[in-house]
């Protein structure tokens, strides 16, 4: 059985890559649960599709005040007054993309909180946060896709 262990995924959030700053990521699809469309006299519940789809994804990343670091990209997302997103872009190494190194693109939107400083004493400086894709997520594993 294949298995996977993740050492330096490549993760590059608004054109900056944070690769070095990612503790954990995590990247989710869904798809609308199915819309009950049961009738008054019907003795069976009955749902239908609904292909709706979407994406999130999640991050635990340390840290940083420096210029193009941590806290100057996340800030500028927060900051973002634009309803399009900022693009987003993942793969499980920073090696070129392959079917064995797929790449994840989409544009986000920050969900919620930015932690300004996320520590406890003695312990490392966090910036924990998540975003909502908008519009669809691609998948790619070959340069040419």
């Amino acid at each position: 059985m294949p298995r996977h262990v993740i050492e330096d995924a490549q993760v590059t959030l608004n054109g900056v890559s944070l690769s070095g700053r990612v503790k954990k990521l995590t990247i989710r699809t869904a798809k609308r649960s199915p819309a009950n469309v049961s009738a008054m006299t019907d003795s069976w519940e009955e749902n239908i599709l609904v292909d709706i789809k979407s994406w999130k994804a999640s991050f635990e990343f340390y840290q940083d005040y420096d210029t193009g670091g941590t806290y100057t990209v996340l800030k500028g997302i927060f900051d973002a007054t634009g309803s399009s997103g900022v693009a987003l872009i993942v793969r499980p190494t920073t090696g070129i993309r392959t079917t064995g190194n797929p790449e994840f693109q989409g544009q986000i939107l920050l969900d919620g909180e930015f932690p300004q400083l996320d520590a406890e004493f003695g312990g490392v400086n966090m910036a924990p946060v998540s975003f909502l894709g908008t519009g669809a997520l691609s998948f790619f594993t070959s340069s040419s896709s």
